[in-house]
């Protein structure tokens, strides 16, 4: 009889203390999803104007590509020409996340001394690919006025962490390919550059715009024995800042993966007194399972694979977790059936099917708000 009791106690220390420890488990899986939140730009040096502009780095070298040097180099002492350089925007369209570019055309002119066209030597710095046509050159003065049409496919690193909260920052970024920094400056046209108002990106507008020229610093005098440690060469970015319109993308994501956890949370309705009730009632946590998961290979196939978890991802996650712990609820009060606490089972699957339910939506409205706050 006291081995008996000893038991008694012991499973139903278990049946207490469990299901809190999934539920301190479902929120330990909450605080790695929001340790594993994207870094800021400001915080991981984005090359980006409008970042550079938070964080006070505005017309500071940068460093947005592999092989260059955050550092200043020493070039020859010689007074070099600035030459007004500006961008209008005519067309952006074909947004890709999975390739991770995007399309643009646009004009690109340039202030010069006949002898010397900077945009003869124009390097299409972050373009994939990239096509100059209609190039035409017109004396004005002692000057000459030369202008060219590119159409380009532009690698961007869409950053979809705090999808559908993200604001994107496309860059254009146009560097000299021949002449270093003792020769020829770049000096951006703010005045005359643009866009065209009339661009139309369907779930997107248009934000900002913004034009600077930049000095950039490579390690290498690229063999050249007039240069002593390292070379600089002209740059010129133009920034369009791009924010969402709608969140329906975003509702088409995650309206698979919540409709899983209510059917979920109705599976408590199911008091698994019997084995085909207690079966039932574990199939339909495999099927929601089994939901979840295609659900969010889905919402990849939209937005891509990345190393970083979205907020799409965190939603997934938490709901699997939840299915996880509604699982091991479901086998401990088909034990306390089988035990002949049937009024024990029932008080357990009401109470859980409240704390599981008004947790869920609180977790995920916390995940919501903290992807708006950074997004």
């Amino acid at each position: 009889m006291i081995k008996l009791g000893i038991a008694r106690t012991v499973r139903r220390a278990i049946l207490r203390v469990l299901p809190a420890l999934l539920l301190i488990l479902a929120f330990l899986n909450l605080g790695w999803l929001m340790l594993a939140a994207p870094v800021s730009a400001e915080q991981t040096g984005s090359p980006n104007l409008f970042a550079g502009i938070a964080a006070g780095g505005v017309g500071q070298p940068t460093a947005d590509q592999p092989g260059m040097d955050d550092n200043p180099t020493d070039t020859e002492d010689t007074e070099a020409i600035d030459y007004p350089i500006g961008i209008f925007i005519s067309s952006l369209h074909d947004l890709d996340v999975t390739a991770d570019t995007f399309g643009v055309d646009y004009w690109v002119w340039s202030i010069h001394p006949p002898e010397l066209n900077p945009l003869e030597t124009l390097e299409f710095y972050n373009a994939k690919e990239a096509h100059a046509d209609l190039d035409q050159t017109a004396e004005r003065g002692d000057r000459s006025w030369s202008q060219r049409k590119i159409s380009a496919v532009v690698r961007h690193d869409w950053d979809l962490s705090n999808f559908p909260f993200d604001r994107q920052v496309l860059d254009i970024v146009l560097e000299e390919g021949a002449a270093d920094t003792t020769a020829l400056m770049y000096s951006a046209d703010t005045a005359n550059s643009g866009y065209n108002e009339d661009i139309h990106l369907e779930g997107w507008h248009i934000t900002d715009f913004a034009l600077e020229e930049r000095t950039v610093d490579y390690a290498t005098t690229f063999g050249d024995p007039d240069i002593f440690d390292g070379s600089s060469y002209a740059r010129l970015v133009a920034s369009v800042q791009l924010q969402r319109e709608s969140m329906t993308g975003f509702f088409k994501l995650v309206t698979g993966v919540y409709v899983a956890s209510a059917i979920v949370l109705l599976s408590f309705l199911m008091n698994p007194h019997h084995a085909p009730i207690f079966s039932g009632r574990m199939g339909v946590l495999v099927g929601a399972l089994f939901a979840t998961v295609l659900s969010m290979r889905a919402s990849e196939a939209v937005l891509g694979t990345t190393e970083s978890v979205s907020l799409v991802d965190k939603i997934h996650i938490v709901a699997m977790v939840y299915i996880l712990i509604a699982a091991l609820i479901t086998v401990l009060v088909r034990r306390a059936y089988e035990s002949g606490k049937e009024e024990f089972a029932k008080r357990g699957d009401r109470i859980w099917l409240r704390v599981l339910g008004i947790s869920f939506v609180l977790i995920n409205g916390l995940l919501i708000i903290l992807a708006a706050i950074a997004g």
